[in-house]
């Protein structure tokens, strides 16, 4: 029983989110870390900011895509760091700029940003 009563009941076959979260442990897809209240703080600005960025009159359609999916993955990186997790990222150097960038793609994208130009990215 939970702080709130009795959990629902898991249809057969169903993954619950805290075995979810356990399989991205044990893939090493999630680790644990440790955040203080000033960091959580900082992250969830981020995500408030983004979000109210991608509100911005004038801005594109593909610009106010970007930043409402930045604010949805800055959410959930917040509330993962407020339970003392992070996800691990891919990350890999780029040889044309010298950086290091995170391989990790978002799985959508809206029609706009299907373009030739963004098969050309880092």
């Amino acid at each position: 029983m939970g702080p709130r009563g009795p959990a629902a009941p898991v249809a057969p076959g169903r993954v619950t989110f805290p075995q979810r979260i356990e399989r991205l442990l044990a893939e090493h897809r999630l680790e644990a870390a440790q955040f203080d209240d000033r960091e959580i703080v900082g992250l969830w600005t981020r995500a408030v900011t983004s979000y109210r960025d991608a509100g911005v009159a004038g801005l594109s359609e593909e610009g106010a895509f970007t930043r409402a999916y930045d604010a949805g993955r800055q959410a959930a990186t917040t509330l993962l760091a407020a339970v003392g997790l992070r996800v691990r990222g891919h990350w890999r150097a780029c040889a044309s700029h010298g950086i290091w960038r995170c391989t990790m793609r978002p799985p959508i994208r809206p029609p706009s940003a299907r373009t030739a130009r963004n098969s050309r990215r880092c």
